[in-house]
């Protein structure tokens, strides 16, 4: 397959994706879990797509980076799912919120261990990218007062993690630049901000749906740029 189809047919899925987006969050805001799940499946599997386009394209192909971007966004996916399921049991809200919130960290681990393996050299710009990150995350948290009950030392090591992968991937930007990498390190930059913006809606007392609104057109985009970044790299 050329390159300019492929990127015709990703370019195509990427905006699906975000039009998914919208009926999925008009089914959340009218409680309609059952539409909401289904949108936001179709929404996510637009993103698994993309990299699965890229293997068929003529000079992209497999590589290791691409394994780790499919597993990764495998692993996202099925976040996503479980955090819909959430609202389907008050029961189980927490746990299924805490399982999918370990989905998405193995998605963040995959990232952050794939980056220091490819360029060991950038631990030094990696620590101050992640303070910076972490602190701004942990300020926004303290500042709606997010208490999570059993879930609190997790939500802020969550957190940190996406900070980490933030901040290997804007290191690898900076260490190897390309375009591929640009690309990953705009998309972990939006991952870090929409998983901050979700735990103030879950475990605070703001529950301006505006908040729900933002962190989710902010999670699409980063997942779409991460997974467009396997075509650029």
């Amino acid at each position: 397959m050329s390159l300019n189809l492929s990127l015709i047919l990703c370019l195509a899925l990427s905006c699906a994706s975000l039009v998914f987006n919208r009926p999925f969050l008009e089914a959340s805001q009218k409680a309609d879990h059952k539409k909401a799940l289904i949108y936001k499946l179709f929404a996510s599997l637009c993103f698994m797509f993309i990299p699965l386009i890229s293997i068929f394209t003529l000079n992209v192909g497999y590589s290791e980076f691409w394994l780790i971007i499919t597993l990764g966004l495998f692993f996202g996916m099925v976040g996503d799912i479980l955090l819909a399921f959430r609202h389907f049991s008050k029961k189980f809200y927490e746990l299924y919120f805490a399982i999918g919130a370990v989905s998405f960290t193995l998605e963040h681990i995959l990232f952050i261990l794939y980056f220091v393996y490819v360029n060991p050299d950038i631990v030094p710009i990696t620590t101050l990218a992640f303070i910076i990150s972490f602190a701004t995350s942990t300020f926004v948290l303290a500042r709606w007062k997010v208490k999570g009950g059993r879930l609190q030392i997790g939500i802020y090591l969550y957190i940190a993690i996406v900070c980490l992968m933030s901040a290997t991937a804007i290191s690898t930007a900076i260490n190897t630049f390309s375009i591929g990498s640009l690309m990953f390190a705009i998309g972990s930059l939006s991952f870090v901000a929409s998983d901050t913006a979700i735990c103030v809606y879950n475990f605070s007392e703001y529950k301006d749906f505006k908040l729900m609104i933002l962190l989710h057109y902010l999670y699409y985009p980063a997942q779409l740029l991460i997974a467009l970044s396997v075509m650029f790299v």
